[in-house]
């Protein structure tokens, strides 16, 4: 990765990182707003939109788990 990014490498990576964070927290978020308390099947894309710039979608089905 590094070479491809002309030695940029670790802090893109550590930037992608968090950008994965956020768009778990706001998943996690939104489902706790719909009631749920727990995310299945999630799934990230990553894409590159411009030279430096990437979007991160994550998506998850939101579900109410409930003990047995």
């Amino acid at each position: 990765v590094e070479a491809m990014l002309g030695g940029r490498g670790e802090a893109y990576l550590m930037e992608l990182e968090k950008a994965r964070d956020e768009a778990l927290r706001e998943l996690v978020d939104k489902t706790v707003r719909m009631g749920g308390n727990a995310v299945i099947s999630v799934d990230f894309e990553t894409t590159q939109i411009l030279e430096g710039f990437v979007v991160v979608t994550v998506y998850g089905t939101a579900v109410k788990a409930v003990p047995e």
